[in-house]
């Protein structure tokens, strides 16, 4: 069933100045005939997310993964795990041996199938480094003798989580639907954002907040699998559901953050922002003419 109607939603920007000083800007996002589809309408592609845990310059030489029920080892067919034989093991130390081999436990093994080393649990959840989650793990060798550190898990646990922390779980259970529409839409809306270190998105705020189970609470949960699948649409494309915890009571342009005109985007006032309830105080700044005039070159 397709639905359309009016959303309001705030997100944040920021803009960082020659200087040092980065001024934080927000938006509300006013949706008018958006419609919100099932996920019958997406392409199975988007049924498993891939979060980047350590990459780059956080990327690992070595980890603690466990599991109570063991695991089975294989590798990642784009978003489908591939199993390629048990591993019994509970608890395992893994590091980085070469490009296409691993060390598990003191033990040589090879990428098998040709693809990165994965792991599955049998069952219940994994331990990755001390952060439990569900899906699994994929690891891919870097050019720096370093591993990238990737969790694969199905979409709508993954919103679960997000929900958790990205607003309070004891809020109203329609205003959690309506995050995890918007963050399963800005999912979606931003799938290749980290596409080159071998993930869709990272799980700190420069993407969407995500800590595995631990954002999860019953009625997140319930938000996520009771709007299962659903995004938002503007003119046919998956829209770009940016949020933020406060706005400031105003908003910009998104072309004078990001250079782009973005149709519902757009600058209101935010009748309903409380500075007295708000995630942070108002501030200042002073600017100089020179200032502005060097951000604005930029745009």
């Amino acid at each position: 069933m397709i639905l359309s109607f009016n959303f309001i939603i705030c997100f944040i920007g920021a803009l960082k100045l020659s200087y040092g000083v980065t001024i934080t800007i927000f938006f509300t996002v006013v949706f008018s005939f958006i419609t919100v589809l099932n996920a019958s309408a997406l392409d199975p592609e988007y049924e498993t997310i891939k979060i980047g845990l350590h990459y780059g310059s956080g990327a690992k030489i070595s980890l603690n993964v466990s599991s109570s029920g063991g695991f089975n080892a294989g590798y990642m067919d784009g978003s489908r795990f591939v199993s390629c034989y048990p591993f019994p093991d509970t608890n395992l130390n893994v590091s980085y041996l070469g490009q296409t081999n691993i060390n598990i436990n003191g033990i040589a093994y090879d990428y098998p199938g040709g693809g990165n080393f994965s792991l599955m649990p049998n069952n219940g959840t994994i331990n990755i480094n001390g952060t439990i989650y569900r899906g699994g793990v994929e690891f891919i060798a870097t050019a720096n003798a370093n591993l990238t550190v990737i969790n694969f898990v199905n979409i709508n646990d993954y919103i679960a989580a997000v929900v958790g922390k990205e607003m309070s779980p004891s809020w109203n259970i329609e205003a959690l639907k309506a995050q995890a529409v918007c963050a399963r839409s800005y999912s979606i809306s931003t799938w290749n954002r980290h596409s080159s270190y071998g993930f869709n998105l990272c799980a700190t705020q420069d993407c969407q907040a995500y800590q595995g189970i631990s954002g999860e609470t019953e009625s997140t949960k319930i938000a996520a699998y009771d709007t299962k699948d659903q995004i938002l649409k503007y003119n046919g494309n998956v829209a770009q559901t940016l949020y933020s915890s406060s706005n400031g009571g105003s908003t910009a342009y998104a072309k004078y953050v990001w250079g782009n005109d973005v149709p519902y985007l757009q600058a209101v006032k935010d009748i309903y922002e409380n500075p007295e309830e708000t995630s942070y105080s108002p501030w200042q700044v002073t600017l100089t003419n020179a200032d502005i005039k060097t951000q604005a070159g930029r745009i």
